[in-house]
Parts: C-alpha cells; structure tokens; sequence
C-alpha cells in the first residue's frame, strides 16, 4: 500500500513538473519537481528488483541453513548458502 502511495506521488511530481513547464510558468519551477518526482518514483520500481526474492522451500540439497534468520515482507526468513557457488538464498519460514 505504501509503495503505490509513494510510486503515485513520484508520478504527481512528474506531472506537475510538466504542467508548470508547459504553462509558461518557466523551466527552472520544474526541474526540481521533476527531479525529485524521478527519484521518487524510480527508487521505489527499481527498489523491487534489486533484492533477491523469497522462497517457500530451500533452493536444493547442497544448500546449508546458516543460522541467520530476519523479517522479510511475509514474516521470517532463514539465510541458505550454497557452499561450492557462494550463493545466498533466503527462505520463508523458521
């Protein structure tokens, strides 16, 4: 909910930068709304992609639970190493 708020305030910023640009109010009113409004939005978008997605069960049978546990969006999640690769995998659940 947070970040369709946040994403439709970035998009509000747009659009009021574009506003004032094409009104004659001049270009130097919209560009700090407009940036602001890119960052706003874009960080939030990108902000989805750049951390790894959780799982339901462990990745495979080389992996090894590592003891590390935290709060992901859905509730806990248990940190998963893969020793050969180094990968890291992160899994819902105790």
């Amino acid at each position: 909910m947070l970040r369709r708020w946040t994403i439709g305030a970035g998009l509000a910023m747009i659009l009021a930068a574009v506003v004032l640009a094409t009104t004659g109010h001049g270009a130097a009113a919209a560009i700090p709304l407009l940036v602001w409004g890119i960052i706003v939005a874009g960080s939030i978008a990108i902000e989805r992609y750049r951390y790894k997605p959780e799982l339901d069960a462990p990745p495979g049978p080389d992996w090894v639970a590592t003891g590390e546990r935290s709060t992901g969006a859905r509730g806990p999640v248990t940190v998963w190493f893969h020793p050969r690769t180094g990968q890291r995998a992160y899994v819902r659940g105790p």
